[in-house]
């Protein structure tokens, strides 16, 4: 009789997952956070300055800040169960395993929410959507233009025009753009190694980024909302532009873990968890953001 053995070598396959490290270089204001909302101030109008004066007395124009009051995101994870059963058999550290999915689940969560918001709700001139300009491409159907340097240009000649700061200026490009700028541009598919060993990449003054689930667009320019499913036949692809110091983030600096013991659940005899996360990432005022669609 022959004797059949399972052999568990304590491998875990993780998933890969999303870099949001474009969010390390974001203003953390949770110090701001009371009752799960954050509390911002408004300047007033900047004074107007007098050159060469000689009317007197000189004008005292009144300039009163308004507080704005922002409410934090709810993020809950789903729960997950982990038997009794499964836990005397397996080899790796379970727990500790299924809290990471959790943890890691809620930061790509942020990152998207965050990315989005990020994104101009449409083109005007302190929120620039502009669309890229390079070949034509056809990908699964859909024939787009591809981006070329000039578009990043383009975007930061819109941003100049604005008066945007330029320090703290972040690119962060889809995954079909950085494909396109490394087709037509030599010296991008010379710098792109450095995103892939972690260093930071900088073109016409941006810090470049990449990452995977970005906001798009109509055909009219017009973002679409949080959650929307793409439409292939009339929505746009977009990488989004910002300025750092102009974001912030914000939470009530404690992920909550929803707990039961498989000692209190005689009928399952599993373990539950589930975590949750107040959180918010905003443009303080809507400017110093872009986007480049196409």
């Amino acid at each position: 009789m022959s004797v059949h053995k399972e052999i568990w070598t304590g491998e875990v396959i993780r998933k890969f997952r999303k870099d949001t490290s474009f969010l390390e270089r974001v203003p953390d204001r949770s110090d701001l956070v009371e009752n799960r909302v954050i509390h911002l101030t408004e300047l007033g109008a900047d004074p107007k300055v007098l050159v060469n004066n000689t009317t007197y007395p000189v004008t005292t124009v009144d300039s009163p800040d308004q507080d704005i009051a922002i409410s934090l995101d709810k993020f809950d994870t789903e729960n997950t169960s982990v038997s009794d059963d499964t836990l005397y058999a397996i080899s790796i550290r379970k727990m500790d395993e299924t809290t990471t999915q959790h943890t890691e689940s809620l930061r790509e969560a942020t990152g998207d929410k965050a990315v989005h918001a990020f994104a101009p709700a449409g083109n005007s001139a302190r929120t620039p959507v502009i669309t890229t300009s390079g070949p034509e491409v056809t990908e699964n159907g859909v024939t787009r233009n591809c981006m070329i340097p000039a578009d990043i240009a383009h975007l930061k000649r819109r941003w100049d025009d604005a008066k945007v700061p330029k320090r703290g200026r972040e690119l962060v490009l889809h995954p079909a753009h950085v494909q396109d700028l490394i087709s037509v541009n030599e010296s991008f598919r010379d710098q792109y190694i450095n995103i892939r060993e972690g260093q930071l990449l900088r073109l016409f003054g941006y810090t470049i980024n990449e990452y995977t689930d970005l906001p798009f667009y109509s055909g009219a320019g017009t973002k679409k909302a949080f959650g929307s499913v793409f439409n292939p036949a009339t929505d746009k692809i977009a990488s989004v532009g910002f300025v750092s110091s102009e974001m912030f983030k914000a939470s009530d600096r404690n992920v909550k873990m929803y707990w039961q013991r498989a000692d209190n659940n005689p009928q399952m005899r599993q373990h539950v968890v589930g975590f949750r996360l107040w959180f918010i990432a905003l443009p303080k005022t809507m400017r110093a953001i872009g986007a480049i669609t196409g």
